[in-house]
């Protein structure tokens, strides 16, 4: 069913831009209109757009820029050419903006993703980690042989101590 929606919602995206794409304009006022339309609405909504969306937004683009601003070209004033060269500008900063977006999380987490194999790595591999292993059990080895007797003595003293409480305890019994 999701599969069948995914396909649905491609057909009808793909779609519209066959109906944005084959909707030519007739005149240099409708392709003007045409191109601000396109520009505003990517103004308002750029941030809601995917790989997919701003794949075809770039489409429209390319239709605009370039064919359909060679048809009328020879039509346009000055002014007209640089308004549309305005607009192609705005576009290009929006779109620019994502694909920098983009490059800069695929490195963030290229980045992660390295860092984290890299101290995994390094801690796996590092030629120090068995001697330091090593050294701390022949310390903890030296410390119970030496503790051992300490031990001893801290359990005489308790055992000693808990038997003068328990003989005044006794006494005070009596």
């Amino acid at each position: 069913m999701r599969r069948q929606i995914q396909v649905f919602a491609r057909v009808a995206l793909l779609s519209l831009v066959l109906m944005f794409v084959s909707c030519e304009p007739s005149s240099k006022e409708e392709y003007i209109s045409m191109f601000n339309e396109f520009v505003t609405e990517i103004e308002e909504k750029h941030q809601e757009f995917g790989d997919s969306k701003w794949s075809i937004q770039k489409e429209k683009y390319d239709k605009l820029s370039k064919e359909w601003y060679y048809k009328f070209k020879d039509e346009l004033s000055s002014s007209e050419k640089f308004s549309i060269k305005k607009l192609q500008a705005e576009f290009l900063y929006y779109y620019n903006m994502h694909k920098a977006g983009s490059m800069i999380n695929d490195a963030i987490d290229a980045i992660q993703e390295t860092d984290i194999k890299k101290e995994i790595n390094d801690a796996i591999n590092k030629s120090d980690l068995e001697k330091e292993i090593n050294d701390v059990a022949k310390e903890l080895g030296d410390l119970t042989e030496e503790g051992g007797e300490l031990l001893e003595g801290i359990i005489e003293k308790a055992n000693d101590a808990t038997q003068e409480i328990l003989k005044a305890a006794e006494d005070a019994m009596k």
